[in-house]
């Protein structure tokens, strides 16, 4: 009878619980808060991870004709991870080479585009009278100059760079092995993980486990796709700007587009450089070229064609990529949208079906205690109403 007539469970609790928890949740999350990048990475890992079993699962299919024997998860990893550091390693050297090789013919040809530049500042100025207000072409290329020159001192800060590449290799070669032995080990961790769970709750916890790894590799298909759409777009805009190595800059693109907000932007430098050989007007429209496929890949491809595959409402895309970059730049923006997919799953399956039987068992409580409430009334009022009557 007690259960049918206590108060909300949260009035029961004691005050030094509520502080202790509070307490507690304040050091989880400070812990959380320096421990930042190695989440980040560790979160990577398992992004990198979810990626690569479908893959190593088809190539353990594939057996040696004669024999039973399968190549090894760890076997299978190291392949993925040479396939694609060849196909890495071969377009960064195409681009560069090609890069060079421009650069070179525009420096051969700068001091002739330079004068070309002071005579039509020159004859700007005259023709429009405003000599005084317009900087001659001296003062402007001093000007280009000078803020050249500061960009390189902002950078010339040796213990800076040198501890952002300390950084850079430790988080790379860390995803790189965490990912390797999450592949080889994780039917074992997934089972030990479910079986500290309790039995009612193990068959579904495995099948959050399996629809996040789901959504994951969805998001690898979505992103794969928008990124050949802009590798597609950046070839055939560099085409038609008369530019060479449209083929190069589509794989670049592509390749580069795998991490959100950034890619297409970062190919418009190498883009300008190699239209500068042609004129300044074909280098700006190159510099535009790209920064407008970064601007509809990251606002319209993105949430449409991604968030489609990982069944995520676009405004949840448009929000969460621009709060991952904000939180950890370039490495936020890319797991973004598979944890917030995660996350979706997660509350779908567990936290919104924790929260409404809590809520089906308050509800019975209620109606208990009305019920209780009427009967106890019934049976005070009842004897008196038969005296009145008698």
């Amino acid at each position: 009878m007690d259960r049918l007539v206590k108060k909300n469970w949260l009035a029961e609790i004691p005050l030094y619980k509520v502080v202790g928890f509070a307490f507690l949740l304040w050091v989880v999350l400070l812990i959380l808060a320096q421990a930042l990048f190695i989440l980040m990475l560790v979160v990577l890992a398992i992004i990198l991870a979810a990626i690569m079993t479908p893959v190593v699962k088809f190539m353990r299919r594939l057996r040696v004709p004669g024999t039973a024997w399968r190549i090894p998860k760890w076997l299978a990893v190291l392949i993925i991870y040479l396939a694609v550091a060849g196909l890495l390693s071969y377009v960064g050297y195409s681009v560069t080479v090609a890069i060079a090789t421009e650069l070179s013919s525009l420096l051969a040809s700068l001091p002739g585009a330079i004068q070309s530049l002071n005579q039509q500042i020159d004859q700007f100025r005259q023709s429009t009278g405003l000599s005084a207000l317009l900087p001659s072409a001296e003062g402007l290329l001093s000007a280009i100059q000078s803020v050249i020159a500061n960009l390189l001192s902002s950078f010339s800060q040796v213990q800076t760079i040198v501890g952002y590449l300390a950084e850079s290799i430790f988080g790379f070669f860390f995803v790189l092995v965490l990912a390797l032995f999450l592949v080889v080990e994780s039917e074992p961790l997934v089972d030990f993980w479910i079986s500290l769970l309790p039995t009612h709750q193990q068959r579904r916890a495995r099948y959050v486990t399996d629809e996040v790894a789901d959504r994951v590799g969805h998001w690898v298909l979505g992103q794969l796709t928008v990124a050949i759409i802009s590798g597609i777009a950046a070839g055939l805009g560099v085409w038609a700007l008369g530019l060479p190595y449209p083929f190069l800059f589509g794989v670049g693109t592509t390749l580069l587009d795998l991490a959100p907000m950034l890619g297409p932007a970062l190919m418009a430098i190498p883009a300008g450089l190699v239209g500068l050989s042609h004129s300044p007007v074909v280098a700006a429209l190159a510099v535009l070229l790209f920064y407008g496929i970064s601007f509809i890949d990251g606002h319209v491809l993105t949430p449409f064609i991604t968030g489609r595959f990982v069944q995520l409402r676009i405004s949840l895309v448009l929000i969460s990529v621009p709060l991952g970059f904000a939180l950890y730049g370039a490495l936020g923006a890319l797991i973004a949208i598979p944890v917030t997919a995660g996350m979706v799953v997660v509350t779908n399956e567990l936290l919104l079906p924790w929260l409404r039987a809590h809520q089906a068992r308050e509800e019975e409580d209620r109606l208990a205690r009305e019920q209780y409430r009427a009967k106890e009334k019934h049976s005070t009022d009842g004897p008196q109403w038969h005296a009145h009557r008698s």
